[in-house]
């Protein structure tokens, strides 16, 4: 039986931790963008059309399941005493059974759906347990500190899909479709070999206790992920329908080169957010902690915006394509505002860690509502410039009624707090 326990903080320990979970993450991206890529290079742009849409559906699934089940297995692996190969079993259980009922309803609808969109929607149903199980998998190397754990079941996916989509690249057999079930080989072989390592299998005993226990936390976990996502992506949808499509290709493709940044440091995320829940019952402890992590990623988006806004615009064009010349003027709205989002993590993901799920979901209609106020309404006033200075006033806001929240339950009496996470 496998125990976590807590350490202190010591300044080398994020350092110590952060560079095996960059290269995490950029393993675990990697195998979407390597599948992304080449169907763009090599299909017709209906089919990659299609693929986009089975991709932003199955995105959306994972989110789900990292937040009602991964996030909630991290957090439990780190409490002291608790017993992490029964979390990653049970972990398991409930991952692949949620991906299995998630998998059936994308395959009816790719049967409804018919077309391009609908195969494509199929190939990525029967990935979908595989891709949830390996996603516990991670949580639990995370709550474990067993980063090199995490970093072998990325480069497992890595690998076999770069073997699989080399030998039909050698054979010019590299269809989109084949190209999907190589991803979806990686990821069935990533979860078997965990599982091997580590002598898991599946199982459902302590459900019901894990389901009393953390049912709130989950479903708290799930409305944040479904709210913050679900109305920013209907917000651009209107902004899409009410720009000129040049404007906002210029307006998607700066947010677009942003976007490296988020998918390298969601490890150190979820490094952070697994400390924090190991010093939850210290508030001070946990505030301090968050706030020292805010300034590293702060840090790190102020890097990246610089860097990218000192990029020549012949580099931009290369890496990004022509509408690179017309978004670059809108990226530094756009970096300043993704400093504030970052320095804002360290306190959403405490409040995930001490506050209630009320009040975190509840905080997060908030900030959402700020937020696509601040699209809509610049939009509106100024068109792509206007969306993009909007959102960065939107993100400050929004960074401020975080931190707020977190001072708050800082204040808050022991009695108070207690009955604040029921």
């Amino acid at each position: 039986m496998t125990q976590s326990g807590q350490t202190p903080d010591r300044p080398w320990s994020a350092l110590r931790w952060g560079g095996p979970a960059i290269v995490d993450q950029v393993l675990s991206s990697g195998t979407q963008l390597l599948l992304v890529v080449l169907v763009a290079r090599s299909a017709p742009a209906a089919v990659f059309g299609a693929v986009s849409v089975a991709v932003l559906v199955h995105g959306f699934l994972l989110g789900s399941v990292r937040a009602l089940v991964a996030d909630v297995v991290l957090i439990r692996c780190r409490r002291a005493g608790s017993d992490t190969d029964h979390e990653a079993r049970l972990g398991l259980f409930l991952a692949i059974a949620f991906g299995i009922a998630g998998g059936a309803l994308v395959a009816v609808a790719g049967l409804v759906v018919g077309g391009e969109v609908g195969r494509f929607l199929l190939l990525f149903a029967g990935a979908v347990p595989f891709v949830h199980g390996q996603e516990v998998l991670r949580s639990v190397a995370y709550g474990e500190r067993r980063l090199a754990d995490a970093v072998v079941l990325d480069g497992v996916w890595m690998a076999v899909q770069v073997l699989v989509t080399v030998a039909l690249l050698l054979v010019d057999g590299a269809s989109a479709r084949l190209l999907v079930l190589a991803w979806a080989l990686g990821a069935g072989a990533s979860l078997l070999s965990g599982c091997v390592r580590r002598r898991l299998r599946p199982s459902g005993r302590g459900a019901r206790s894990w389901i009393s226990a953390d049912r709130k936390r989950g479903l708290g976990f799930l409305g944040d992920f479904t709210i913050s996502t679900g109305v920013i992506q209907a917000s651009f949808l209107v902004l899409g329908a009410t720009l000129p499509l040049a404007q906002f290709g210029t307006f998607r493709l700066a947010f677009v080169s942003v976007s490296p940044l988020a998918n390298v440091m969601a490890g150190v995320r979820s490094l952070t957010l697994a400390r924090l829940a190991e010093v939850d019952q210290d508030r001070a402890r946990a505030a301090s902690l968050a706030r020292r992590a805010a300034i590293v990623f702060a840090t790190f988006a102020t890097t990246y915006g610089l860097v990218l806004g000192l990029l020549p615009a012949a580099a931009g064009v290369a890496v990004f394509g022509s509408t690179w010349r017309a978004a670059r003027h809108l990226v530094a709205f756009v970096a300043l505002g993704e400093v504030f989002r970052m320095g804002t993590l360290p306190a959403i993901d405490l409040l995930k860690v001490v506050a209630s799920p009320g009040l975190l979901v509840r905080t997060r209609i908030v900030t959402s509502c700020l937020l696509v106020g601040g699209i809509l309404v610049g939009g509106a006033a100024a068109g792509a410039r206007g969306a993009v200075v909007g959102t960065a006033v939107a993100l400050a806001a929004a960074g401020l009624v975080w931190w707020s929240r977190v001072r708050a339950i800082e204040r808050q009496p022991p009695w108070e707090r207690s009955e604040s996470e029921v």
